[in-house]
């Protein structure tokens, strides 16, 4: 007991020495995991929880469900705005025109809906018109399929897209308004009748309010924004959402008037006006602001804090140029034509621009990755396949029809190895330092545990599989829905046979015959127990 008692001492400081050792690693963990997160770096993965269990552990999930809640609040807010003053403008321009007329929350909304979709019922059926919701699922579409060399999360394109629709208009107004009044301009119905704030004022206000979640998801994924095609479509997301809604309440009180004044045609005056509007011009917001996204491109990655600034406030500046330009040309009356064509030559020097900027982001991923190949890690042929978006689809649509498994793994190890390039030029260029290596250990991991099931190998590789046909899946997969939905039919023989009655008391023990006792040595039990088993009764 004295030994005992004396090692009781050293148990305790054992103990606290451990418990020491726990909260320095713990402590340990804690610094690399805020190093990650200051160099833009994903969290580490544990593998011991699902899919739903990392998102809702992380902060991604809740930002944009945030976000989204503050943008149907400040969406219907815009609505109520919107009504009140489109009301109020049809009574004073109807009371006018000598027809006064008051309108209902009702006609509103019927025309609201009306301008937003637009669906033109002729003669010939219905006819799809080019309403405010088709011009925006068409730049949802080029700005979703510009990013594919190093796409950016879906989460911020909902965030930019959801501030454009009502978070950059709602700001615009107040602050057109606030402005409008401060210089002492009066509002009034037609705005070609006072042309100097949508000239002067419009244009830098409309153009920080589009580029200010721009900025802000720049700062956020400073280190994740590695290519141009990133920044420009997350600005051409909310400039494309900033649009939409700015067509909507310049088509409403145009139908309105229309339907409540007398001589004129509604269906004319929306096609006219969805014409020039939604089809014409419909590059104007999208192209001004991606003014402002080089700008932040230029930026964003450079050792320089002045050049930080200066590049997005000169992309800023040139953007709320043009539009000052394009609204001069508009309110002076100036034909379309002009502005369609000085818009088409701003587009090809972009288009030309893009497409030099394409060919730098495939050198860089070529070069990176020709580091890998000469450590051994990757191999020699991934440089050459994996730079070039055509047989990246290539892979992809192979993986799509091979199956969920193959698909999944193929559109992996794309993102895997893109990333794994971008990393090492960021680490190459001093951007990213000890967070990076253990984020390129993952990285080649994953790479190395995908290899056996995702395609990586475009040369002879057939889109279709052999054994696959389009119409043979679907019967494959209606049989399935069958069998699920449907039982076999019954047979009229039971499954299982009737059970016999059971009879009131003991049964009988059956008795089994045995061999002869001659084959057993005396003393030795012959019951129905183990053979050579000793009798003790």
């Amino acid at each position: 007991m004295a030994d005992l008692g004396s090692k009781l001492p050293d148990m305790s400081v054992a103990s606290a020495e451990v418990a020491k050792s726990a909260a320095e690693v713990k402590s340990v963990d804690a610094i690399a995991r805020r190093n990650r997160r200051l160099a833009g770096l994903p969290r580490e993965v544990d593998p011991r929880q699902t899919w739903l269990q990392r998102k809702l552990a992380g902060p991604q999930l809740w930002i944009v469900i945030g976000a989204l809640t503050v943008y149907v609040l400040g969406l219907w807010h815009f609505y109520r705005l919107e009504s009140s003053l489109t009301m109020q403008q049809i009574a004073e321009a109807t009371q006018k025109a000598g027809n006064p007329t008051t309108l209902t929350i009702s006609q509103f909304n019927e025309a609201l809906w009306s301008v937003i979709f637009h669906f033109d019922v002729g003669a010939y059926g219905v006819k799809l018109a080019p309403g405010a919701l088709w011009t925006l699922l068409f730049w949802i579409v080029v700005f979703c399929l510009l990013d594919r060399l190093r796409p950016t999360p879906p989460s911020a394109k909902v965030v930019a897209l959801g501030w454009g629709i009502c978070g950059a208009p709602l700001i615009a107004l107040y602050v057109n308004t606030w402005v409008s009044t401060l210089v002492s301009y009066t509002v009034r119905i037609d705005p070609s009748s006072d042309p100097r704030p949508a000239v002067f004022i419009a244009p830098f206000v409309e153009e920080a309010s589009k580029a200010l979640i721009v900025f802000a998801l720049a700062i956020a994924l400073r280190h994740r924004l590695v290519t141009p095609f990133q920044v420009i479509g997350l600005a051409g997301l909310s400039a494309a959402g900033f649009a939409f809604t700015e067509n909507i309440t310049y088509y409403l009180p145009q139908y309105l008037s229309a339907t409540k004044i007398i001589g004129t045609d509604p269906a004319q005056v929306m096609d006219q006006a969805m014409w020039l509007r939604g089809v014409c011009t419909c590059f104007g917001h999208p192209l001004f602001t991606a003014m402002t996204a080089v700008g932040i491109v230029m930026g964003i990655r450079v050792h320089s804090r002045l050049v930080r600034i200066l590049c997005p406030l000169a992309g800023y500046l040139v953007a709320a140029t043009l539009h000052m330009v394009f609204n001069g040309f508009s309110s002076l009356g100036a034909s379309a034509s002009v502005l369609v064509i000085g818009g088409l030559v701003l587009i090809v020097m972009g288009l030309f621009w893009l497409w030099r900027q394409l060919a730098k982001e495939r050198a860089t991923i070529a070069w990176r990755l020709d580091d890998y190949v000469r450590m051994g890690w990757l191999q020699s042929s991934d440089p050459l396949i994996f730079n070039r978006i055509g047989y990246r689809a290539k892979l992809g649509l192979a993986g799509l029809l091979r199956g969920r498994r193959v698909c999944k793994a193929t559109i992996t190890l794309i993102a895997a190895i893109t990333e794994l390039a971008y990393l090492r030029a960021a680490m190459v260029d001093g951007l990213v330092d000890e967070p990076g290596l253990v984020r390129e250990r993952e990285l080649l991991i994953d790479i190395r545990a995908l290899r056996g099931i995702a395609l990586d190998d475009p040369a002879n590789l057939s889109v279709k599989p052999p054994t696959w046909h389009p119409v043979t899946r679907l019967r494959a997969a209606w049989t399935r829905l069958q069998n699920r939905r449907h039982f076999a039919p019954p047979s009229g023989v039971p499954a299982y046979p009737p059970a016999r009655p059971v009879q009131p008391g003991y049964r009988p023990v059956q008795q089994y015959p045995g061999p002869p006792r001659s084959a057993y040595p005396a003393g030795v039990y012959t019951g129905g127990g183990a053979v050579g088993r000793p009798n003790r009764y």
